[in-house]
């Protein structure tokens, strides 16, 4: 499925390159490209039938990243936010700065700054209370 995306990805940008407005910085418009590809498979996928035949041959490689307890603690937390929240989480802690957050995500500066405290609010909150999503 990875692979799918990733693949998805590259074509969607090659499909849009011609829209690209090089007033935005090339790595916010991959970005959103990459988020909307991600979006529409997560909602392909969750309306699709969880069945899997036993006869398909399947073949899943996981690679393992080894991540210090805090790295692994804040995933967890992570995991359990809402899609654009982790969006935006995921963008602050991979140096997006509000503006271009916005920007990919089609959502005013105003609204990054007080969805992104919040979210800080609350992942401080959870470890707080020891409530990480398990």
């Amino acid at each position: 499925m990875q692979k799918d995306i990733f693949q998805d990805i590259l074509i969607e940008g090659w499909r849009s390159y011609a829209k690209f407005n090089s007033n935005a910085s090339f790595g916010t418009w991959i970005y959103r490209i990459a988020l909307n590809v991600i979006f529409m498979h997560y909602r392909k996928y969750n309306n699709r039938p969880k069945n899997i035949s036993l006869n398909e041959d399947i073949n899943i490689v996981e690679e393992k990243v080894q991540l210090s307890p805090h790295a692994e603690l804040l995933r967890k937390i992570i995991s359990t936010l809402a899609a654009v929240d982790k969006s935006i989480i995921t963008a602050h802690l991979d140096s997006y700065n509000n503006h271009e957050i916005a920007e990919i995500l089609g959502i005013s500066v105003s609204n990054v700054g007080v969805k992104l405290h919040r979210i800080k609010n609350l992942i401080k909150s959870k470890i707080e209370e020891g409530n990480y999503g398990h």
